[in-house]
């Protein structure tokens, strides 16, 4: 089976960074989450490189200031890669990262870590698409489902208050 090409885990967790910076992640994550949500659906359909339209493809240029900043970060997670997990299977790679993405459209950012969390995960399930990484994608989906969990348990919580309240 085709595994996604590097170019996917490097646009993920590129995209994912400013989303998860304070302050910058409300501005980032619209525009994160619909390039995230692209980006999925081309993983979970097979695509081995991504599409990316050339006026896009113009400012994604390799900065070179932040290679010592993925090098640190690549440095932090490299004890992850020596747990022994199987790959996420590809189209519920894609389909994660495309519920990611969406998780970052939607509109919390009052909310604390509303936008960091779900860009974590994208990152996470970003790099989890290189093949010795799998463990990544992993722990990405899980970031992504504990926080789908959490924004479930919140809406229920809301709702019932709104009913209790109509009822009075």
């Amino acid at each position: 089976m085709n595994r996604p090409g590097p170019g996917f885990a490097s646009l993920l967790m590129g995209l994912a960074a400013p989303a998860a910076l304070p302050g910058l992640g409300s501005v980032a994550a619209p525009a994160v989450g619909l390039a995230a949500m692209a980006l999925g659906w081309q993983v979970a359909m097979g695509r081995t490189t991504p599409w990316i339209p050339e006026r896009a493809r113009r400012w994604l240029t390799p900065v070179p200031a932040l290679r010592p900043l993925t090098r640190r970060v690549l440095r932090i997670l490299r004890g992850f890669r020596r747990l022994p997990l199987p790959p996420l299977p590809r189209w519920l790679a894609g389909a994660a990262v495309a519920w990611t993405g969406f998780l970052l459209l939607l509109p919390l950012a009052p909310v604390p870590f509303s936008n960091a969390l779900p860009a974590v995960a994208l990152g996470l399930l970003g790099g989890g698409l290189h093949p010795t990484r799998s463990t990544w994608a992993w722990a990405g989906f899980g970031i992504s489902g504990a926080f789908t969990a959490g924004l479930a348990w919140a809406a229920d919580f809301l709702l019932a208050a709104l009913a209790a309240l109509l009822r009075t």
